[in-house]
């Protein structure tokens, strides 16, 4: 710049003497035309007249003018300067990455900030394409094509364009969110490049979330402490709203407790009207005073209680549990003004808690039943089939047969009783049968006397029609236990329980006025008593699981339940009728079929068959396998006897040909049966198996004993019907054998 100012100086200085000199030969020229003469004087003369007006004028007219341009110039110069370095201190300075590319997308120009926050070198970013740079990818890894890229267009389009939810690549592979605008640079009417500047929103979006968090706070605490003055109304009204239409109890107190203001739930929900509520304090409510002042002791010790748990009572004395949270009301200044909270009834849950705690009770009494059932039924196998033996060994006419009938008689009836209590404790798998139902009426019906006791009379109408139906004996005998518990709960001072049987029939009409059945001929079975009668709004909730309308611990509300589960599982129907004080009836409708009853008591006296084949006893209990060993071996069979599972797998290993039958226990030590048959297969898959238990039908159930679906029968066991099923099994062909298991009266369902 100054070299540029010194040859201006030169050409002016040239200028100057170039014009002296012309000015002085015009002069000159001039003077001797006047005066005649060329003389040194003239020469003088015209220089000095000369150089005064020529000097005079250039400087003036030229020189002054030109200087003035001259600083101007030099002035304007020297701010532009100032400008560029202004701007480039600003760019510099500036927070945002500021980036320049030509139509090529080259970067030609980076500021520092743009350097810092890509971790680049300003030296290594120059001279690169920025889209590959550091543009290449999405925010889902996947590869950014350029001439998606807004950059990219306005480059080639010249329009200016904004880049939001993008990401920028590090050096080091990172990446961070940006946000960018792409403006081009157009010189001369054409698009020579763009200048990018963007923003790392990595910090903006962490301030927007923490902004975000606590604006929700504030709106959080404006609700609640309702400090916006200008929505007050509108408030008021909301929180009145949620106030009167809360299902839980609302309520707000004085700083003595006396309560202020109450909503209706808690009105309806303590029984009282608002004149009365209002004189109340809330330490009124309490049914323990300790729990009141323990209550007080925690709010004013932490200015809140959340979840404090105690008994309440209502109007009408009515104890109730429930869970309080509340909190003190402060003003701004820090002064207690009261207290308000929210009582959350939990009567349900506690009475849902306590059932839950006497089902799993009633579960390990019904495990304790299974064990003691299957080591009583081993017992009385031995009883029964010893005491047939000995009925066979002696002479009719021999005065001890009394005596042993009277000991077989005994035994039968622990049999029965043992199946019976045993109905109570266990839910079973279901082993339909054709069953007479007044047969089945007339064996249980000792065992119902026993359960509604003395002070109730019970009465028995039987149809004389077959009512034979496929079903359950066991379960259908658990629904009339279950009936007639509920009928002697509801008769606490005595009454009459009447068992009705008949013949009923279902039509179209009968479906379409009762709305449920299918057509055809059922079973009918009314249970009715004279006791206390059902509400009907606890007729609609009869039969849901756990709800009870007795005292807690005296039901689990499972019984009804029972009994519609078993109704439905055997496609039947049950409806309840009741009147207030004068009794229920229960009908229940069974669909029938062809009779084609069993007999089973029968057996004894025709089957007596034996055999000569070998069979392998396994059983631990020796009373039993003693017992199954001599009934056999009098029958003529061969028996070989194992101690338990492993003893009976391993003889079989070694005797396997010579063995035609397997008796197996279900439970033995070291192996099941189970699993010894499943490897007594495998070396011989023709062999037959029959399987003996006492254990309930949950313990079967997980042996895998249940799952081919076998025939059933029950233990203990008769002689002749051991002897009739081992030659009924050893009789089948290979290809129809079916596995035999003897269980006892739980495993039916």
């Amino acid at each position: 710049m100054n070299k540029l100012y010194a040859n201006l100086d030169m050409k002016l200085a040239l200028i100057i003497v170039t014009s002296i000199i012309l000015s002085n030969i015009i002069v000159f020229f001039l003077i001797s035309y006047f005066s005649f003469s060329f003389n040194l004087s003239t020469i003088l003369l015209s220089i000095l007249i000369a150089f005064l007006l020529i000097f005079t004028a250039t400087y003036w007219l030229v020189c002054r003018p030109l200087k003035n341009t001259l600083r101007k110039y030099r002035q304007t110069e020297l701010s532009l300067e100032r400008l560029i370095r202004q701007n480039e201190l600003i760019l510099e300075a500036a927070g945002e990455g500021i980036i320049g590319i030509n139509c090529e997308g080259i970067i030609i120009f980076v500021n520092p900030s743009a350097s810092k926050m890509l971790g680049y070198s300003i030296e290594e970013l120059i001279g690169e394409n920025h889209h590959e740079k550091i543009h290449y990818l999405n925010q889902n890894g996947l590869r950014y094509e350029e001439e998606n890229c807004p950059i990219f267009k306005t480059c080639k389009y010249g329009i200016t364009n904004k880049g939001q939810d993008e990401v920028f690549w590090r050096k080091d592979g990172s990446s961070f969110p940006v946000e960018y605008m792409s403006t081009p640079m157009i010189e001369n009417e054409q698009v020579i490049g763009a200048v990018v500047t963007f923003k790392d929103l990595t910090e903006r979006r962490k301030e927007l979330q923490e902004i975000e968090e606590k604006l929700a706070h504030l709106e959080y605490l404006w609700s609640s402490l309702k400090k916006a003055e200008e929505a007050q109304k509108e408030t008021e009204k909301r929180y009145r709203s949620f106030f009167n239409e809360s299902r839980d109890s609302v309520f707000m107190t004085s700083t003595t407790w006396q309560l202020t203001d109450i909503n209706k739930s808690a009105l309806e929900f303590f029984e009282y009207d608002k004149n009365e509520i209002f004189r109340l304090h809330l330490q009124e409510l309490f049914l323990n005073a300790s729990d009141f002042l323990n209550f007080e002791q925690i709010i004013k010790r932490n200015s809140s209680v959340k979840d404090f748990e105690a008994k309440l009572i209502k109007k009408s004395g009515l104890e109730i549990d429930c869970l309080i949270t509340a909190s003190t009301q402060i003003d701004d200044e820090g002064n207690i003004l009261g207290y308000y909270g929210i009582i959350h009834d939990i009567t349900d849950r506690k009475k849902l808690e306590q059932q839950l705690l006497h089902a799993q009770k009633m579960e390990a009494v019904g495990r304790l039943a299974g064990g003691v059932a299957h080591d009583f039924n081993n017992i009385l196998t031995a009883i029964i089939g010893y005491g047939k033996l000995l009925k066979e060994e002696m002479e009719p006419d021999n005065p001890l047969q009394n005596y042993n009938t009277q000991i077989l008689n005994s035994a039968e009836r622990a049999a029965n009783l043992t199946r019976a209590l045993l109905t109570f404790s266990r839910k079973q798998i279901i082993s339909p049968k054709p069953v007479n139902i007044n047969d089945l009426i007339n064996g249980i019906t000792r065992l119902l006397n026993r359960l509604i006791g003395e002070d109730i009379e019970l009465i028995t109408h039987l149809s004389e029609k077959d009512l034979t139906i496929m079903a359950d004996s066991t379960q259908i005998e658990q629904v009339l236990m279950n009936l007639a518990t509920n009928a002697r709960d509801a008769m606490p001072g005595g009454g009459t329980l009447i068992i009705k049987t008949d013949l009923a029939s279902f039509d179209s009409e009968y479906i379409k006025l009762h709305g449920y059945g299918k057509p055809g001929n059922y079973a009918l079975i009314s249970v009715e008593d004279t006791g206390t009668g059902i509400d009907e709004k606890i007729r609609e909730r009869i039969f849901e699981p756990f709800f009870t309308t007795k005292e807690v611990g005296k039901g689990t509300g499972l019984g009804l339940a029972m009994v519609y589960g078993i109704i439905k599982q055997h496609e039947g129907y049950i409806n309840v009728y009741s009147v207030k004080n004068k009794g229920t009836t229960f009908k229940i409708y069974l669909p029938l079929i062809k009779s084609t009853t069993e007999n089973i008591k029968d057996i004894d006296k025709y089957y007596n068959t034996g055999g000569s084949e070998t069979i392998l006893v396994a059983e631990d209990d020796s009373l039993v396998r003693n017992l199954s060993r001599k009934i056999l071996e009098k029958a003529g069979y061969h028996v070989i006897e194992a101690l338990d599972g492993e003893d009976a797998l391993n003889i079989f290993k070694e005797k396997n040909k010579e063995i035609q039958l397997l008796l197996l226990d279900v439970i033995m030590p070291k192996k099941n049966g189970r699993e010894c048959y499943d490897e007594m297969k495998k070396i011989k898959p023709d062999v037959k198996v029959i399987f003996m238990s006492g254990y309930t039908a949950d313990i079967i159930h997980k042996k895998g004993i249940i799952e081919e679906g076998i025939e059933l029968l029950l233990k203990p066991i008769s002689p002749n019907e051991l002897l009739r099923k081992v030659r009924e099994v050893l009789d089948r062909k290979a290809e129809s054998t079916n596995t035999i298991a003897f269980l006892d009266t739980n495993f039916i369902k």
